[in-house]
């Protein structure tokens, strides 16, 4: 006789169980194996901003897929985060696709930094599958301000004159080897 049973495989048949299973069911002194199955909790992220070089104050549009290693498109929810900043953006998954953007704080210091996606899907306040994936993300020097330092204040004729300038980024620090160009007025 054939006997159906269903068994959903959550966390509170298997815990924290992963890897290569496989269902034995005893009668008696018999005994029969099922082909032997994998159980996985991992999930493939894949993701692309608009721009991989962006200025301060400006927005970062990102979209992105996230599936289950069974294939199947994943319906729960992203988390875009900044590394280095306090930027984080949560969004839905929906048929397996996400989309969502943040905007670069005005004076975050330039550089390079790490945009993670951590996709994942709950049960009952749990999180069942998960996966991520990152970018990196380069902030650009944008020059707020600068000085000019003379070597004198007065000059006659024949003098020379040495000067330096200095730009200054977003966050108030120079900008090495940036080209400018300086205009002198009488």
């Amino acid at each position: 006789k054939v006997i159906p049973v269903e068994i959903v495989f959550d966390s509170a048949i298997m815990g924290d169980v992963k890897g290569v299973c496989y269902v034995r069911a005893e009668y008696g002194s018999d005994g029969a194996t099922s082909q032997s199955f994998e159980v996985t909790d991992s999930v493939k992220v894949s993701f692309q901003t608009d721009s991989a070089l962006v200025e301060p104050g400006k927005e970062v549009k990102v979209t992105g897929r996230a599936v289950k290693a069974n294939g199947n498109d994943l319906s729960g929810f992203v988390d875009l985060r900044l590394e280095g900043t306090d930027l984080v953006s949560s969004q839905v998954v929906s048929s397996g696709k996400f989309s969502g953007s943040f905007i670069i704080p005005v004076n975050l210091a330039a550089g390079n930094y790490i945009l993670i996606a951590n996709a994942y899907e709950k049960s009952s306040d749990s999180v069942t599958n998960s996966g991520n994936a990152s970018a990196i993300v380069k902030v650009k020097s944008v020059p707020t301000g600068a000085d000019i330092a003379l070597s004198a204040q007065d000059l006659t004729p024949g003098d020379s004159l040495t000067y330096s300038v200095v730009l200054y980024d977003q966050t108030n620090q120079p900008i090495p080897n940036q080209e400018m160009s300086v205009e002198l007025y009488d």
